[in-house]
């Protein structure tokens, strides 16, 4: 997460909308034509993704929204409201403690 998560038409979108435009950028179908996938905003680590759980954030202002869903774009299951920069703190500090013990978890 060390790209800014800022998005304001994204952040200003329903929840499923956001949602769906935020998952066809991460995973373009083959026929898009979309030349890079566009990781900015995935939030979930590899051992959710690879379960099919999907995890975006996005910020705008003071607020921050995670929406997650499961297994495709249609798949929106809902969000929580943040203050802007809430969720990287969180990881810090977990990967701080863990560093502490000797592990690596998340780089943002």
């Amino acid at each position: 997460m060390s790209n800014s998560a800022e998005d304001g038409v994204l952040f200003e979108m329903s929840g499923s909308e956001s949602y769906a435009e935020l998952y066809k950028r991460a995973y373009p179908e083959m026929e898009s034509g979309a030349e890079n996938n566009d990781f900015r905003h995935v939030a979930a680590p590899m051992s959710l993704l690879d379960e099919g759980y999907t995890i975006f954030l996005v910020e705008s202002g003071e607020q921050g929204r995670l929406l997650y869903g499961r297994d495709g774009m249609e798949n929106f299951i809902g969000e929580v409201l943040l203050r802007r920069g809430e969720f990287q703190a969180v990881v810090r500090e977990a990967d701080g403690r863990f560093t502490k013990w000797g592990a690596l978890a998340v780089r943002i």
